[in-house]
């Protein structure tokens, strides 16, 4: 009886100071006869909070103008936001704001998925990949270069088996867009002038003939050959499983992510 007349007086449209005074006293003398009617294991720190609930009315008026309900609601937003176990914080902050520019982006707008760039790292390009890569880049582009180990590409962590921290996540393999091929990449470059993020690596063709339905779960292909090359980041559309038999290499990609992969 004495919680039940406290918080109905606190909650009123309109208190005063007899209110608060009566609330004050029958919300004490609740938290005094606590233990006697519901035992002692019951007394928690939220029994005693009660106790203080007249001073936050006299202050700031009725409880229910003061709920903390929509602050306790938004924790399950941040929670959303949190995708890993390491740094919290930044993820926190970079969901955050991206939140808050899609919250005010007109039907019209658009957001564009810029690839971001993680673990910059220093690596010495071998001759054989230089040629390759200077039948689209010039020498200038090249040495302008910057190299990285990591890409978050529309909302998906691309790995290079450079990054040796999560060699057994095995995201360093990626099946290209509306094409029979994967890439097996060893490091990530950007170009700044032409904003153009790419994977180099061993690429593989798939054997048309040999693509295989796994209990309706996954598809697997069988590598048909493989040669030095590399992907524009726009091109990759998810990351493969790789299984080794044999002599051979298959690549494995679930249904969910397949996309006109097939014939």
């Amino acid at each position: 009886m004495y919680l039940v007349v406290g918080l109905s007086n606190l909650t009123c449209r309109r208190i005063n100071a007899s209110n608060i005074s009566k609330a004050g006293d029958y919300l004490h003398r609740f938290s005094k006869e606590m233990e006697v009617l519901y035992g002692h294991s019951n007394c928690t720190f939220n029994v005693h909070l009660l106790t203080h609930l007249s001073d936050f009315a006299s202050e700031y008026g009725p409880l229910q103008n003061i709920s903390m309900f929509p602050f306790e609601d938004f924790n399950s937003c941040v929670m959303n936001f949190v995708k890993g176990t390491q740094y919290v914080s930044s993820q926190v902050a970079k969901r955050y704001l991206q939140k808050i520019v899609t919250d005010n982006c007109t039907p019209d707008e658009t957001i564009p998925d810029y690839p971001e760039l993680y673990n910059s790292c220093s690596i010495s390009v071998t001759f054989e990949d230089e040629v390759m890569l200077s039948f689209k880049y010039s020498k200038q582009d090249l040495d302008c270069a910057e190299f990285y180990q990591r890409v978050k590409f529309k909302n998906k962590i691309f790995q290079s088996s450079s990054y040796t921290r999560v060699t057994k996540r095995n995201s360093s393999v990626v099946f290209f867009s509306n094409e029979k091929k994967v890439l097996e990449i060893d490091y990530f470059i950007s170009f700044g002038k032409s904003k153009d993020v790419i994977g180099v690596g061993l690429l593989h063709e798939l054997r048309n003939s040999n693509s295989v339905m796994l209990s309706e779960l996954a598809y697997v292909y069988e590598s048909k050959n493989s040669y030095r090359y590399f992907v524009n980041l726009l091109n990759i559309r998810s990351v493969a499983l790789v299984v080794n038999h044999e002599s051979n290499r298959f690549f494995m990609e679930f249904l969910n992510d397949v996309e006109n992969f097939k014939d």
